[in-house]
């Protein structure tokens, strides 16, 4: 997620919960795909993991791509933490160990989407080759441990860091080592939404397999999904009832429980798209 959305009006009761999420329903018409896509930076040299400060750092990358790109930057404070395209809705952002990510503008098809990616990584190349970073396009990283990782100078994260190992032993490591890609999709009715939220959840596990292509560092010779990380280590976690049931529960049921699963997913994620 490359801008933080704050909003300060409180939510009260159970009625404006459900108001608020059925307010994001659309008609086919205005439908569009969003991507999310990070990657792993490190130096080409040395194989060493990539620091935020220093002259070829985060911190120098991210303001390469703004001379290139002529975005607009995203600050926390006087520190640069992103770059957010104001005409095309595109943006760039940090995840927690420095994973660079690509949060793609709302488009009406997947072969925009893949146009959009290319121009990404052809545009970051060219700022990060002079400065000796290359990137993995890899579920999480496969030799540096978490205390090798740089930390990104976001404040949410400290938040983050302080909240995750209260509520598993793996949250950490989802944090700062892994990587994922992520498709943002419209709906148009809660039936929508739920469909579209139940067969998402069902082709993650082939989607894992697929790529299974690497072992963990950490536990048995398999891939190990970002989902799985994080809500099957984390004993308050479990699927929204609208995906445990068969039947389409009505708005009020599946807003309280989605609500309830992305609540816990934006204290420590802070990656939620309703």
């Amino acid at each position: 997620m490359a801008r933080d959305q704050i909003d300060m009006t409180p939510i009260e009761t159970r009625d404006e919960l459900v108001a608020w999420i059925a307010a994001g329903e659309k008609p086919e018409s205005e439908f569009r795909v969003g991507t999310e896509h990070e990657k792993i930076p490190f130096f080409v040299a040395d194989h060493a993991p990539v620091p935020y400060e220093g002259r070829r750092g985060i911190r120098a990358l991210l303001e390469g791509m703004q001379m290139l790109l002529g975005w607009e930057p995203i600050l926390e404070g006087e520190t640069i933490i992103g770059l957010a395209d104001v005409t095309g809705g595109g943006a760039i952002s940090l995840e927690p160990g420095g994973q660079f990510e690509l949060s793609g503008a709302p488009l009406e098809t997947i072969h925009r989407t893949c146009a959009e990616l290319n121009s990404h990584l052809a545009q970051l190349r060219q700022v990060a080759e002079p400065l000796g970073i290359g990137f993995l396009g890899i579920g999480m990283s496969p030799q540096w441990t978490r205390k090798q990782t740089p930390v990104m100078p976001k404040g949410r994260y400290k938040i983050m860091s302080n909240y995750m190992p209260k509520v598993g032993s793996l949250g950490l490591d989802m944090m700062f080592r892994t990587c994922t890609v992520q498709a943002n999709l419209d709906f148009s009715t809660e039936a929508d939404m739920v469909k579209k939220l139940r067969v998402s959840l069902a082709l993650q596990p082939i989607a894992t397999a697929l790529f299974a292509n690497r072992h963990s560092p950490m536990a048995s010779p398999t891939a190990i999904s970002r989902f799985a990380r994080t809500f099957g280590k984390t004993p308050t976690r479990r699927a929204p009832a609208c995906c445990r049931s068969r039947s389409s529960p009505a708005w009020g049921t599946s807003a309280m429980s989605i609500m309830r699963s992305t609540c816990r997913c934006i204290s420590s994620n802070a990656a939620a798209n309703i």
